[in-house]
């Protein structure tokens, strides 16, 4: 059996990372009942330093793997399932082919989901949940979720598909 080498400074240096870790998650997974194992750290970890909002569990393993972190995707898959069973984390569905998670931070908001290449970018209108409260008051619906997806081409997929750039204008409360 051969030992894999690891310099002192590597050591240290992962230590030190792992100890930030605990530091900076521990507290909010113990809190939410679950204890603060590296595998769990690093996956919220992946969430928190992603330039993408919207995660699918290959993108987090992708992630982890960047950062030399042992964990499998099946931890990944229960890691992701435990997060959104606590609420950590909100599964979304915009297709049937794999799920997106996102971290919850509890504010209603819909989503543009480009059919070109995939982007999604999120947007909040107090006047669409207005209409979405009074639709449902009017069907005799209790209003438990709020969502829309709205698939369509961003303005750079339109544009290359050979559309007219799309004038962008104010039509939410806050876009992201």
């Amino acid at each position: 059996m051969r030992l894999k080498h690891v310099s002192p400074g590597k050591e240290t240096a992962r230590f030190r990372h792992q100890e930030y870790l605990l530091d900076t998650y521990g507290p909010c997974l113990k809190q939410l009942g679950l204890r603060p194992t590296m595998p769990r750290l690093h996956v919220l970890d992946a969430f928190h330093k992603s330039v993408k909002r919207h995660l699918t569990a290959e993108d987090v393993f992708r992630s982890l793997l960047a950062q030399c972190s042992e964990s499998s995707l099946a931890t990944v898959y229960r890691t992701l399932s435990q997060f959104e069973n606590v609420g950590l984390l909100k599964r979304n569905s915009f297709d049937s082919s794999r799920a997106y998670f996102e971290l919850n931070d509890h504010e209603v908001h819909h989503h543009l989901l480009c059919l070109g290449c995939g982007a999604i970018q999120e947007f909040s209108n107090a006047f669409i949940d207005s209409v979405l409260h009074e639709l449902a008051h009017l069907k005799g619906y209790q209003l438990l979720l709020r969502q829309i997806a709205i698939r369509g081409y961003c303005a750079t997929c339109a544009y290359s598909r050979g559309g007219h750039p799309i004038a962008r204008t104010a039509v939410s409360d806050s876009a992201s």
